[in-house]
């Protein structure tokens, strides 16, 4: 069972705001796209670490190089 949700927040006219979340409903890492970044900000997509905001997977390994979670947490969505 996962250990981790990803909880899309805002997804609407340019503005995308998503959390990944603990068991215990605790956000351990913000994703933003769109208007909701400052002008000098890039995303995670716009990096290069996600293809497109609900790539999972990517996030996964993106946060695992990061040590935000375990070599063997799951991410589920939760949309």
């Amino acid at each position: 069972m996962p250990k981790y949700k990803y909880r899309i927040d805002l997804d609407e006219r340019g503005s995308f705001r998503a959390g990944v979340e603990d068991e215990a409903g605790n956000d351990v890492f913000t994703v933003l796209g769109g208007d909701e970044l400052d002008e000098d900000e890039s995303g995670l997509v716009e990096d290069g670490f996600m293809d497109d905001l609900t790539d999972i997977e990517s996030l996964e390994t993106h946060l695992r190089y990061l040590n935000v979670i375990g070599a063997k947490d799951k991410i589920a969505r939760n949309y």
